[in-house]
């Protein structure tokens, strides 16, 4: 379970300071990505294939998002633990998709360097922000949720866990939200498209040679 509401107040400076050291990788690595010469030829069916992962990629993260906002979404308060749907078989699935939604980008970027920095940075906040979530969770339901932390993996789908009630409550607006960030992150895999084929322009400034 994710996005639970917290105290500003009594939040750890390393929890608050995670999205500025997210930055602090992303940032360099981004513009070496950016100026730096391809591996790949467009030309190159690996470069057609690494653009058909990133869009897959793109669409399991929306659905993965989507498919917990169906769960999440329409409850009216945070008194019952949610363990079905996607929450029984993996623990943050929020987390999960917006983890597969911007790793999409580096497929389409055909940089290695990206796609680290990528893997440092979600391994910087998720590793700062999910044991503190869970930490907070702890406080809320006790024993349930820990009883439930054994069952459910935290962050890689268990899919023999799969279990739903037949019956759901689903808040509209919920879905419509997370419908709009869906579109807006389509810009991410968009823009990232737009950048690789660029980087393949004679024209364009290539400052660097690297991987």
């Amino acid at each position: 379970m994710s996005s639970i509401p917290q105290a500003k107040a009594h939040r750890p400076l390393l929890y608050r300071s995670r999205a500025w050291l997210s930055l602090m990788v992303m940032a360099p690595a981004t513009i070496l990505t950016v100026f730096s010469t391809p591996v790949i030829e467009l030309s190159d069916t690996s470069a057609l294939l690494l653009a058909i992962v990133g869009w897959v990629m793109f669409w399991i993260g929306a659905f993965f998002r989507w498919w917990a906002t169906l769960y999440i979404g329409g409850r009216k308060d945070y008194k019952l633990l949610t363990s079905d749907g996607p929450y029984s078989v993996i623990r943050h699935p929020l987390y999960f998709g917006t983890v597969l939604i911007g790793a999409s980008t580096a497929f389409f970027l055909d940089s290695g360097i990206y796609a680290a920095a990528l893997a440092i940075t979600a391994f910087i906040y998720l590793g700062i922000t999910l044991p503190k979530e869970e930490q907070t969770l702890i406080g809320i339901y006790g024993d349930n949720y820990r009883s439930y932390m054994n069952r459910v993996p935290r962050f890689w789908p268990r899919w023999s866990n799969y279990q739903s009630s037949e019956v759901i409550e689903v808040k509209i607006q919920g879905l419509q939200s997370e419908l709009i960030r869906t579109l807006r992150w389509m810009w991410a895999p968009v823009i990232a498209h737009v950048v690789g084929h660029l980087r393949h322009e004679a024209w364009w400034p290539h400052w660097i040679s690297i991987w």
